[in-house]
């Protein structure tokens, strides 16, 4: 749905104010995230921006969230691909960088 213009069905389900809110980022421009990049984060997910794509495989524009047990959920508007990564992980995660292994393997055999 949040790649095919809120439409699921052939039914809208959110409006473009509300995915335009959910893919702007929401915070002040001073916030550094673990790696040194800019973190930039909408209503709930993570953004990739030109700020930090160095860190990121997905193109500028995805959206992502990550879970409290390794799981992992990406959208990437440009490429139209959406990635769900489900583990089940003790926490903390014994494999942290899963998501961005798999991630890197996607983006890396696109043509």
């Amino acid at each position: 749905m949040l790649l095919n213009k809120e439409v699921y069905n052939g039914k809208r389900i959110l409006g473009d104010k509300t995915i335009e809110l959910m893919t702007t980022n929401q915070l002040p421009g001073n916030i550094i995230s673990r790696g040194g990049s800019g973190f930039r984060f909408g209503l709930d997910f993570e953004l990739v921006t030109e700020e930090n794509k160095l860190s990121k495989a997905p193109s500028i524009g995805s959206f992502c969230r990550g879970g409290a047990f390794n799981t992992h959920y990406w959208a990437d508007p440009k490429e139209s691909i959406i990635g769900l990564i489900f583990t089940q992980e003790y926490f903390p995660a014994s494999c942290n960088d899963l998501g961005t292994v798999y991630k890197n393997g996607i983006y890396a055999n696109l043509e």
